[in-house]
């Protein structure tokens, strides 16, 4: 890796090399969304699997591709704002059809 040779020099850091920016335009990057871990991501994907979401979900708590565009797939259908993320107008209609689901299935 190349360094410009610019040094900075404050109280707590001397000498510091910062790297060169690479020559020419930079190639066009993809969005990327990075994979968080969580319950409520779980909680997501295991409600579009039982609202009859097309190809299911891998429950495996991980936010990426399948699950942002199941999600504006399912914010289509339901006339919501479309974000591609759980947003919480898009949890509340969830739950809702869930508890629906809920009580059909208890009758």
């Amino acid at each position: 890796m190349a360094y410009a040779g610019y040094y900075h020099r404050s109280e707590t850091y001397c000498f510091k090399c910062y790297p060169m920016a690479p020559k020419g335009p930079l190639p066009p990057r993809e969005k990327f969304y990075v994979p968080s871990s969580d319950e409520v991501t779980s909680w997501t994907q295991a409600t579009l699997n039982l609202l009859g979401c097309e190809p299911t979900l891998e429950v495996d708590g991980l936010f990426g591709y399948k699950l942002k565009e199941a999600l504006a797939e399912y914010q289509v259908d339901n006339a919501l704002t479309i974000t591609g993320t759980p947003s919480s107008e898009t949890v509340d209609r969830m739950a809702k059809e869930v508890l629906a689901w809920n009580a059909r299935r208890q009758k």
